[in-house]
């Protein structure tokens, strides 16, 4: 199987997995769900911010992110944004801002 085919096959897998996520805070739940890998120390001294792995679950009306940083997570307006490149090419198809003190902002 060529193309993105193995990538769609990886994904519908995934999906029995990440219904099954519950957003409490305990991230056993996440076990079988790819998880990649970022350095630490790289964010510029601030370990709220500094991002260590993270992880995609893909459901079929949502996008659940698991983010995990260095120390415990800002809490800033707007630490965070995630963005999502659907055709690969610039600019960003979808930029999402995580927001305490708004809706997040898209």
């Amino acid at each position: 199987m060529g193309g993105d085919g193995p990538v769609f096959a990886r994904i519908e897998a995934l999906r029995p997995v990440a219904a099954a996520i519950a957003i409490d805070g305990d991230g056993s739940d996440w076990g079988a769900i790819p998880t990649f890998s970022d350095p630490v120390g790289d964010a510029g001294g601030d370990s709220s911010r500094d991002i260590t792995s993270f992880a995609i679950a893909p459901l079929a009306d949502a996008l659940l992110v698991e983010i995990t940083t260095a120390s415990a997570p800002s809490t800033g307006d707007l630490a965070f944004w995630l963005d999502i490149d659907y055709m690969g090419q610039e600019p960003l198809d979808l930029e999402i801002g995580l927001y305490l003190g708004f809706p997040d902002i898209l």
